[in-house]
């Protein structure tokens, strides 16, 4: 069995919630990624306490990169990212990028 097979059949959550460590982080009081695991695409949701940009940035284990910009408005603010065929199977790094201030994890592609 392949591990992307293994993967499908196995509910994930993240590893750390962006909430728990969001006092850290002025300006946004929670984020959401999903599904996690995906095939190819994936949601942030991202809870802004006041109007400010958003930087989403992907990168897979060879180094491939995306990036998203959008203006964010309080409350939550949904960047979406489709056709991820581009990048390998594995590990899928991003970081969320506010100003000077940035939050970052993985999800998994497969």
């Amino acid at each position: 069995m392949f591990l992307s097979e293994r993967l499908q059949d196995q509910p994930m959550e993240l590893e750390w919630s962006v909430k728990k460590t969001s006092k850290l982080i002025s300006g946004i009081s929670g984020a959401n990624v999903f599904p996690n695991p995906t095939s190819d695409q994936v949601t942030f949701e991202i809870n802004l306490d006041h109007f400010q940009p958003i930087e989403v940035v992907l990168m897979d284990v060879n180094g491939h990169t995306i990036s998203m910009k959008q203006e964010g408005y309080k409350g939550i603010n949904r960047i979406q990212f489709s056709a991820l065929n581009t990048f390998g199977v594995g590990l899928i790094s991003y970081r969320i990028q506010l100003k000077e201030q940035q939050l970052s994890g993985t999800f998994i592609k497969f």
